[in-house]
């Protein structure tokens, strides 16, 4: 899905807008059975957030994730967009499988 220049997005509820990064870096890899398959990781900074969504509880839950995070998640998961000519995803909160600090970049 492609979304035209002169327009932005919004995520709501729990989701999030992330950019994918460029060139992911090379992760560690782990030696496994053979019958165990790995899925694919990918990275990329989080650009915008929804502010969270209703639970079966009836509580609202905001989203803990914040914009400029850089975070990891299954190949797999959420919707490739291109926005303003670059690559993104829209992703759920849940879906997410961890932020990086920011020690492993360098700043």
């Amino acid at each position: 899905m492609k979304i035209r220049n002169d327009q932005t997005i919004r995520p709501l509820h729990d989701l999030l807008l992330v950019k994918l990064h460029e060139k992911v870096q090379e992760k560690g890899r782990i030696i496994l059975a053979s019958s165990v398959k790995i899925q694919d990781m990918t990275e990329g900074v989080v650009l915008a957030v929804g502010p969270g969504r209703y639970q079966k509880d009836g509580w609202f839950r905001i989203t803990t994730i914040k914009i400029g995070h850089i975070v990891l998640w299954g190949k797999f998961s959420g919707m490739k967009i291109e926005v303003n000519g670059e690559k993104c995803a829209l992703i759920e909160e849940e879906k997410i499988l961890g932020v990086f600090s920011r020690e492993c970049y360098g700043e």
